[in-house]
């Protein structure tokens, strides 16, 4: 565990350019490769899930932009999903500390039985 500590402690806050030979987010995305990874993974273009769902998004994530995740969300309450959405601070490697106390929370009120909460409007 404390290696997983140590190498989440050493990539908050970096860009992807940082990693990469210079080039964006945006243009190691717009790669035909890349593009057609991404088309079989969107979540939008399959079914909804049939379970509650949590899903939470750091307000800073270069990786996967906010916006995604808020039409992703939209997607699934208009599906009628239970779900609850919540945006973190940080980044992309953050946010998987940030938002794990309420991830923990989520999971055991599941666990115990409790009702679902949904933050859909």
């Amino acid at each position: 565990m404390s290696s997983v500590v140590q190498t989440l402690a050493g990539y908050p806050f970096k860009k992807f350019s940082d990693y990469s030979t210079g080039a964006t987010i945006q243009q190691f995305d717009a790669q035909p490769a890349v593009a057609s990874v991404y088309a079989q993974n969107n979540l939008i273009t399959r079914p909804a899930p049939t379970v509650p769902v949590l899903q939470y998004h750091a307000a800073l994530d270069e990786i996967i932009p906010i916006g995604q995740a808020r039409v992703l969300n939209q997607t699934w309450c208009t599906a009628g999903v239970r779900t609850v959405f919540t945006v973190v601070p940080g980044d992309h490697i953050v946010a998987e500390t940030t938002g794990l106390p309420a991830a923990v929370s989520w999971l055991t009120d599941r666990f115990a039985g409790r009702p679902a909460p949904a933050t859909c409007s």
